[in-house]
């Protein structure tokens, strides 16, 4: 099981950081594919509850309709995915971080600085809405090179 974990975390890693330099060296692009896989995701998010919970229907119909629309209007859509991005990233900074301080195996220094850095990198999109369009890409693409680093030496220190 071990194994299998530090492989996961390595090709995680890695993924990460292919992810994060084309955000970085193809910063629109890279956006639009953003919000058109985000599309998809929610319309087949939309149809698995048509057919999984007949009782969710509005759910499974709004999902669709939400997803159809991220993808015919990506650009359009992009401000809508840059703001919940940017909430996801300071939500998820600030639980690594209480779980950084709450457990003693996790409170090292790396956990620490890797979990405020990605409450900063959360705050900066949401609370710079103008600027962030344009820097939206490369704090995307930092948080995964971030991110990758992380992954990296969390799968090489199982």
């Amino acid at each position: 099981m071990v194994k299998f974990l530090e492989k996961m975390f390595i090709v995680e890693g890695i993924l990460f950081g292919i992810i994060g330099l084309l955000f970085i060296f193809n910063p629109t692009s890279s956006l639009i594919t953003l919000t058109n896989i985000t599309g998809i995701l929610v319309i087949a998010l939309g149809s698995v509850s048509l057919f999984k919970q007949p009782r969710s229907i509005v759910v499974g119909i709004v999902n669709i309709i939400f997803g159809i629309g991220l993808i015919s209007m990506p650009v359009q859509s992009i401000n809508l995915i840059i703001a919940f991005y940017g909430a996801w990233s300071t939500v998820k900074g600030i639980y690594l971080l209480i779980v950084a301080l709450k457990q003693p195996g996790y409170r090292d220094t790396f956990n620490i600085i890797y979990s405020c850095l990605i409450i900063l990198l959360g705050v900066l999109i949401l609370f710079n809405p103008i600027v962030s369009f344009v820097s939206v890409p490369y704090i995307i693409g930092t948080y995964f090179l971030i991110s990758a680093v992380c992954e990296l030496y969390i799968g090489f220190k199982i």
